[in-house]
């Protein structure tokens, strides 16, 4: 999990303002929540990433928010799917 947290920090752009919507629009599906907490340094990391590529980072200091490009996205689908990742279940 740690390699999916480089490569969405390694590919985040500021987004700055929320992501423009239309009327009648769905709203974008969630596709990552990750969170981290924990550890003698009181770790508290999540984040959260939706189909439409716009993602939020935070930490105990930092919120960052970011947007994948689409072949940014596509690969992260990709490595998604090759590692059979919806076949893992929730223990």
């Amino acid at each position: 999990m740690s390699l999916l947290i480089v490569i969405v920090l390694a590919a985040a752009g500021c987004l700055g303002t929320e992501a423009p919507s239309s009327p009648g629009e769905t709203p974008p599906a969630l596709l990552i929540d990750y969170h981290r907490s924990g550890g003698f340094a009181g770790v508290d990391d999540h984040l959260v990433l939706f189909d439409n590529g716009a993602g939020l980072v935070s930490t105990r200091s930092i919120t960052h928010e970011f947007q994948l490009s689409s072949a940014e996205l596509h690969r992260l689908h990709l490595i998604f799917r090759q590692a059979a990742f919806d076949s893992l279940h929730n223990a």
